[in-house]
């Protein structure tokens, strides 16, 4: 048994979970589009960039069971500022967002190797206008998606002090809610100092967790979103709205297997045809995925395939893919965010989701 704190070194452990990480990025722009490729306005390809990072952290000290499965994980809020070589009719976007690392494994008491993934907002883009931006491509609306994933090494200079540095690739997209989006994706390099505000942070010292016992849940969830399709007499916004029926087997306590049923009715299915009805707007799909559970977090994905259609749309393909990130507000009933893609590279649509679990 672990000895009991008094007040005072209790209020210092609270203190000492803070910390401050400063991020610098210098990479490379993928061609996605032509507008990227250097059909722009410079005729100049934009293949670089360069972006500052400052984040605020919170330090987990093992104390719950899902803290101990990830090795003491971190998490907390950043800033993310860019620039892109020629990047004038681009734009400089500043992300808001959010961020969890897990440590992976140690390579030696100073330096272990890390895993990290930030969801957020990007503002400050300068997106298409078909007057003033015709050629950007790329992005279309002044605010997306932010998403980034890395693999870091990390080394403890000093108590307070750690020395970061590994490759992150950043995704920029819309999620369908504007046309054209072809989005912009971004491979760095990047170099990270981290000041811990205590002297010293927690060890991380594994202790016996009680045994996961598979169990079945099943989930309701209803889901509505937007998008905007280009049609020939021009881009119009169209309503989107979901139901899922999911059947999820809990094979180890980091995430589920699951299979299910999705119904949803497309707005946009068919709008260019003059006698389309309401069930030539409406699919169901049955999917197949995983979901990977973080405390109350989760990010589940999978593959689908509608199988019954109204009237077929060649916009729209057969196999479609989803992604998002779950929050549960109680054990059984949740919130969400989730993009429907295609190609495993396209967005769809984004579609806010609703949701309750049924636990055996």
């Amino acid at each position: 048994m672990q000895p009991m704190q008094n007040d005072e070194s209790a209020e210092e452990e609270k203190k000492s979970s803070l910390f401050l990480r400063l991020a610098y990025q210098p990479g490379w722009v993928a061609a996605t589009s032509d507008f990227l490729a250097g059909h722009n306005e410079a005729g100049e390809p934009i293949e670089r960039v360069q972006a500052f990072k400052v984040e605020l952290g919170w330090q987990t000290d093992g104390t719950k069971d899902w803290e101990q499965r990830y090795r003491l994980p971190a998490l907390g809020i950043g800033v993310y500022n860019a620039s892109f070589k020629n990047g004038e009719e681009l734009g400089a976007p500043v992300a808001l967002y959010g961020w969890f690392t897990w440590p992976m494994f140690n390579v030696s008491r100073k330096l272990d190797v890390t895993t990290e993934l930030s969801l957020g907002a990007a503002f400050n883009w300068n997106p298409f206008d078909s007057e003033v931006n015709p050629a950007n491509d790329a992005v279309s609306t002044r605010v997306t998606f932010f998403a980034e994933w890395g693999l870091l090494a990390r080394y403890a200079l000093t108590p307070r002090l750690d020395l970061m540095a590994g490759g992150m690739f950043t995704h920029f997209s819309n999620g369908g809610t504007g046309f054209p989006n072809l989005g912009v994706n971004a491979l760095t390099p990047v170099v990270r100092v981290g000041y811990h505000f205590q002297n010293g942070r927690p060890r991380f010292v594994p202790r016996e967790l009680p045994p996961l016992e598979p169990f079945w849940e099943m989930t309701l969830a209803g889901g509505a979103g937007w998008k905007k399709v280009a049609l020939e007499a021009g881009p119009e916004d169209f309503g989107v709205f979901a139901a899922t029926f999911e059947l999820g087997r809990h094979v180890h306590s980091m995430g589920k297997l699951v299979v299910g049923a999705d119904w949803m009715y497309d707005d946009s299915a068919n709008a260019d045809l003059d006698d389309a009805s309401s069930s030539d707007k409406m699919a169901f799909g049955l999917f197949g995925g995983y979901e990977h559970l973080i405390g109350r977090f989760s990010i589940p994905f999978s593959v689908g395939y509608y199988v019954a259609r109204g009237r077929e749309d060649d916009r729209i393909p057969a196999l479609y893919q989803k992604i998002g990130l779950k929050y549960h507000v109680t054990d059984r009933l949740f919130v969400g965010l989730k993009t429907r893609f295609y190609d495993f590279s396209k967005a769809d649509f984004v579609e806010w989701t609703l949701g309750y679990d049924f636990r055996r």
